[in-house]
Protein backbone atom coordinates (compact mmCIF):
# COMPACT_ATOMS: atom_id res chain seq x y z
CA UNK A 1 0.00 0.00 0.00
CA UNK A 2 1.26 3.48 -0.84
CA UNK A 3 -0.04 6.59 0.92
CA UNK A 4 -0.28 10.11 -0.50
CA UNK A 5 2.73 12.33 0.32
CA UNK A 6 4.73 9.27 1.37
CA UNK A 7 7.82 7.60 -0.12
CA UNK A 8 7.23 4.36 1.77
CA UNK A 9 5.66 1.16 0.49
CA UNK A 10 3.71 -0.49 3.32
CA UNK A 11 2.58 -4.09 3.74
CA UNK A 12 0.30 -4.98 6.62
CA UNK A 13 1.47 -8.17 8.34
CA UNK A 14 -1.37 -8.33 10.86
CA UNK A 15 -4.05 -10.84 9.83
CA UNK A 16 -7.33 -9.02 9.25
CA UNK A 17 -10.67 -10.60 10.10
CA UNK A 18 -13.65 -9.88 7.89
CA UNK A 19 -15.79 -8.54 10.73
CA UNK A 20 -15.44 -5.71 13.21
CA UNK A 21 -15.69 -8.26 16.04
CA UNK A 22 -12.31 -9.75 15.11
CA UNK A 23 -10.39 -6.49 14.71
CA UNK A 24 -6.90 -6.68 16.20
CA UNK A 25 -5.76 -4.34 18.98
CA UNK A 26 -2.27 -4.09 17.45
CA UNK A 27 -1.06 -3.73 13.89
CA UNK A 28 2.29 -4.85 12.45
CA UNK A 29 3.56 -3.14 9.29
CA UNK A 30 6.46 -4.04 6.97
CA UNK A 31 7.81 -0.94 5.21
CA UNK A 32 10.39 -0.20 2.51
CA UNK A 33 12.08 3.18 2.10
CA UNK A 34 14.23 4.04 -0.92
CA UNK A 35 17.74 5.47 -0.44
CA UNK A 36 17.97 9.21 0.16
CA UNK A 37 14.25 9.68 0.79
CA UNK A 38 12.01 10.65 3.71
CA UNK A 39 8.98 8.61 4.74
CA UNK A 40 6.78 11.73 4.58
CA UNK A 41 7.12 15.35 3.57
CA UNK A 42 5.13 16.38 6.65
CA UNK A 43 5.45 15.14 10.23
CA UNK A 44 3.32 12.08 11.02
CA UNK A 45 1.56 11.83 14.37
CA UNK A 46 -1.03 9.28 15.47
CA UNK A 47 -2.79 8.15 18.63
CA UNK A 48 -0.88 4.88 18.82
CA UNK A 49 2.31 3.76 20.52
CA UNK A 50 4.83 2.55 17.93
CA UNK A 51 7.93 0.39 17.96
CA UNK A 52 10.12 0.64 14.84
CA UNK A 53 12.60 -2.19 14.13
CA UNK A 54 15.29 -1.76 11.43
CA UNK A 55 15.32 -5.10 9.64
CA UNK A 56 17.64 -4.16 6.76
CA UNK A 57 19.75 -1.08 6.12
CA UNK A 58 19.86 2.03 8.28
CA UNK A 59 17.33 4.75 8.99
CA UNK A 60 17.27 8.03 10.86
CA UNK A 61 14.11 8.68 12.83
CA UNK A 62 13.28 12.29 13.57
CA UNK A 63 10.98 12.25 16.60
CA UNK A 64 10.01 15.62 17.99
CA UNK A 65 13.26 17.56 18.31
CA UNK A 66 15.49 14.44 18.51
CA UNK A 67 17.22 12.31 15.88
CA UNK A 68 17.76 8.57 16.35
CA UNK A 69 19.99 6.46 14.09
CA UNK A 70 18.89 2.86 13.70
CA UNK A 71 21.11 0.22 12.12
CA UNK A 72 20.07 -3.34 11.30
CA UNK A 73 18.69 -4.95 14.45
CA UNK A 74 18.08 -1.67 16.31
CA UNK A 75 14.65 -0.55 17.48
CA UNK A 76 12.97 2.57 18.80
CA UNK A 77 9.84 3.09 20.87
CA UNK A 78 7.67 6.15 20.12
CA UNK A 79 4.94 7.21 22.57
CA UNK A 80 1.54 8.05 21.10
CA UNK A 81 1.15 11.45 19.40
CA UNK A 82 4.92 11.82 18.83
CA UNK A 83 5.49 13.75 15.58
CA UNK A 84 7.95 11.74 13.51
CA UNK A 85 9.35 10.97 10.09
CA UNK A 86 12.01 8.57 8.84
CA UNK A 87 14.96 9.12 6.51
CA UNK A 88 17.06 6.53 4.67
CA UNK A 89 20.63 7.92 4.53
CA UNK A 90 21.98 4.77 2.87
CA UNK A 91 22.58 3.69 -0.71
CA UNK A 92 20.24 0.66 -0.49
CA UNK A 93 16.56 0.26 0.30
CA UNK A 94 15.85 0.23 4.06
CA UNK A 95 13.32 -2.21 5.48
CA UNK A 96 11.59 -1.72 8.82
CA UNK A 97 8.89 -3.45 10.78
CA UNK A 98 6.61 -1.36 12.99
CA UNK A 99 4.18 -2.52 15.64
CA UNK A 100 1.48 -0.09 16.73
CA UNK A 101 -1.20 -0.22 19.37
CA UNK A 102 -4.03 0.53 19.22
CA UNK A 103 -4.46 -0.44 15.58
CA UNK A 104 -5.33 3.09 14.42
CA UNK A 105 -5.13 2.36 10.68
CA UNK A 106 -7.48 -0.66 10.64
CA UNK A 107 -10.64 1.43 10.07
CA UNK A 108 -8.99 3.03 7.00
CA UNK A 109 -8.43 -0.42 5.49
CA UNK A 110 -12.02 -1.56 5.98
CA UNK A 111 -13.58 1.50 4.37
Amino acid sequence: MELPDSNVVYEFLTPMGSSQESSPKMIVIYSQLDPGTWSNDEWLSHSAEECIFALKGSVEVMAGDKKYSLDEGDSLYLPENTPHKIYNPGTKKAICISAMTPAVFISNLRA
